[in-house]
């Protein structure tokens, strides 16, 4: 019985770190990840999981097209997401865009209300001074003061 029970019990003690690297991998290998957008799927679960879900949703959907059609779309597809590597349509707004490595964008927003009014663009040339992991908590205030500031200006106001 000792036999049995002590493997039975390291595979249950075991089991749910083996399981949730699983429930957690996106749709590509993220030891290859290199952009922003594959880092921060990577180490985030529920984007992971979104990815996962998305990439299954997608084969699905082109899986009945013809040939072409679905060549067609691949290469929009493609296109698409080299578009989200490159950047954000927003860095183009800066004086010099080649200069922004990392890009907070901030809504600004009238209190209680989700529609933005505008997007505060914070752009520095550190790649690490924003990123997919860190806290929100500050930018968010930066936000609410902001749209405080500016709220008063809107038409109507």
């Amino acid at each position: 019985m000792l036999r049995t029970a002590v493997p039975l019990a390291l595979l249950l003690l075991l089991a749910p770190r083996l399981a949730a690297p699983l429930a957690a991998e996106p749709s590509f290998d993220c030891h290859t990840a290199k952009t922003a957008r594959e880092l921060a799927t990577c180490a985030d679960a529920r984007i992971a999981t979104a990815d996962r879900e998305l990439a299954a949703a997608w084969q699905h959907a082109i899986a009945g097209l013809d040939p072409a059609t679905a060549k067609a779309l691949r290469a929009d597809q493609k296109k698409f997401l080299e578009n989200l590597d490159t950047g954000f349509e927003a860095v183009q707004w800066l004086d010099d865009p080649g200069q922004a490595s990392s890009i907070a964008l901030v809504p600004l927003r009238h209190e209680g209300q989700l529609a933005a009014f505008g997007l505060l663009v914070l752009a520095s040339p550190d790649p690490t001074r924003y990123s997919a992991d860190m806290g929100t908590d500050f930018l968010a205030r930066i936000g609410e003061v902001a749209s405080a500031a500016l709220t008063r200006l809107l038409p109507g106001s």
